[in-house]
């Protein structure tokens, strides 16, 4: 009889490993999205539209003297992989979670990298982690500013996106001033059209970006 009820206590325990290591991969899988369903994201796209995308912001950054910044934590998937959700998950439940286990051991075992090739089983690694920063006049607008892209981590060689800023350098100068933005991708391009740009607050530089992205981009529609 203790003999069972030790055997029982261990499955149990393996189980409980199991299911939070393949919770782990199959959350990923889940979770994560392709160039294809983020489509090309740019300045035209309405808050609403950003947030079907991408999902809620993971971080909100209230800028003092005006200014709303929103901070999107995004997984792609690697175009070598086409292991999604379901697929995830069949696997899972098919191995007893073998499967999620080794890309645990995988996820613990190295650091992804530029040089870290797609493993297939899910780890870490076969996923790139961008950030999206959108820059919004105010918690009301649905017109982006600017927006930025970060590369957190490189999933494999196969998906470096890198870092891109669309946002003015003399706005990321303004802003600095008032707000770290180290983390933040640098912005190289000055708006040269507009000599008095660096002249005005960061409130009205936003209000000036919103506003011509709002002309440009009704004009594409």
């Amino acid at each position: 009889m203790n003999e069972r009820h030790e055997a029982m206590k261990k499955f149990i325990l393996i189980a409980a490993i199991m299911g939070m290591v393949s919770s782990c991969t199959t959350y990923r899988a889940f979770s994560s999205k392709t160039q294809d369903d983020i489509g090309d994201l740019s300045a035209c796209v309405s808050k609403k539209e950003l947030t079907k995308k991408l999902g809620d912001a993971d971080q909100i950054i209230n800028v003092p003297g005006g200014g709303y910044i929103e901070v999107h934590e995004v997984l792609l998937r690697n175009p070598e992989t086409t292991r999604g959700g379901l697929t995830s998950a069949f696997i899972s439940i098919g191995s007893l979670g073998i499967v999620d286990a080794t890309a645990g051991l995988a996820d613990a075992a190295y650091e992804c990298g530029p040089s870290a090739n797609s493993s297939g089983i899910g780890a870490k690694c076969d996923y790139t982690k961008m950030r999206y920063i959108a820059h919004y006049p105010d918690a009301a607008s649905q017109q982006m500013a600017c927006l930025d892209a970060k590369e957190v981590r490189v999933g494999s060689e196969f998906y470096s996106a890198g870092d891109q800023s669309r946002c003015p350098k003399e706005y990321k100068e303004a802003l600095s001033k008032i707000i770290d933005v180290s983390e933040m991708p640098a912005s190289p391009k000055a708006l040269s059209m507009m000599p008095g740009f660096s002249s005005m607050s960061v409130r009205e530089q936003l209000n000036f970006m919103a506003a011509g992205f709002a002309q440009t981009c009704a004009g594409r529609s």
